[in-house]
């Protein structure tokens, strides 16, 4: 009887160890699946976290290699200011005669300055009349934008006889003004009759005018694609006859017309270059 109760006391004894033993186990599971579970998640966070990075390191990689938008927005519309500065200096030498102290002639190439009779002269000149200003507009309408251009420099102002010998007080000079939207133009733009492209890039702005067009006035104008290269234009522009008499070369402005030029043109720009057959009706 001695023996069985010891032997039942052991017993007893070895299952209260390995019911604590158990336990502690359990709670040593519940902690590596806590610890798993915790790994996991920081994993997960860690991969997400890491594509976030990567997806906005992609998005400003993108912003950068974009190239910046020009101008400034107001609402929808979007406004740009634009112009160069230009210096001019030429010497000029004339076996006929002499240009008058300023005149055009002396800043420009212009044909009917050319003196003709009377002694050889030269003259040195130097400004910055050709520095441009512009100013436009853009703004989205009905699937399309109306837009705007106001352009000004200083080529054609007048100014006093020796303003040069202190402030050269040029005054700013309308260039370029118009409204466009879709297909249609109306205001101050080259004429339709006239390929602007035309001119080459010289020094002087005016350039080789022998047998040139270079008029800038008031137009309604319509521009109707054929094709890529084709386009059609149709107009009608400020009228403004000129005369001349058998008694003096000077160019008479007559302001006696009675409708406006109309004007077609047919303009052809590809691969081969470019070409414009225009007609006009005075």
């Amino acid at each position: 009887m001695a023996a069985a109760l010891a032997t039942g006391s052991q017993a007893m004894a070895q299952t209260a160890r390995e019911a604590e033993l158990e336990a502690r186990l359990n709670q040593l599971e519940a902690a590596v699946s806590a610890l798993r579970s915790e790994l996991t998640q920081a994993r997960a966070e860690q991969q997400t976290s890491t594509q976030v990075a990567q997806k906005a390191d992609s998005r400003v990689a993108a912003l950068e290699a974009k190239p910046a938008s020009e101008g400034f927005k107001v609402g929808a519309t979007t406004f740009k200011l634009g112009g160069f500065v230009k210096v001019v200096g030429s010497a000029t030498r004339y076996d006929d005669g002499t240009v008058p102290g300023g005149s055009l002639g002396k800043e420009f190439y212009l044909p009917q300055q050319i003196p003709v009779g009377g002694q050889s002269s030269r003259d040195i000149i130097g400004h910055a009349r050709q520095t441009r200003l512009a100013f436009s507009t853009s703004t989205p309408l009905g699937g399309k934008e109306i837009k705007s251009v106001v352009e000004f420099d200083f080529a054609l102002a007048a100014a006093p006889l020796g303003a040069q010998r202190a402030t050269n007080p040029y005054t700013p000079t309308f260039r370029r003004g118009f409204i466009s939207y879709g297909n249609w133009l109306v205001g101050q733009e080259w004429t339709t009759f006239q390929n602007p492209a035309h001119f080459p890039e010289t020094t002087d702005f005016v350039g080789p005018m022998d047998g040139a067009i270079f008029v800038r006035q008031m137009i309604l104008q319509y521009r109707q694609p054929l094709s890529a290269d084709w386009s059609l234009y149709l107009a009608a522009e400020n009228p403004q006859t000129e005369t001349i008499t058998t008694t003096s070369a000077a160019l008479g402005d007559n302001d006696s017309d009675r409708m406006p030029d109309l004007v077609a043109k047919l303009a052809y720009k590809g691969k081969a270059g470019e070409m414009h057959v225009a007609g006009l009706y005075r």
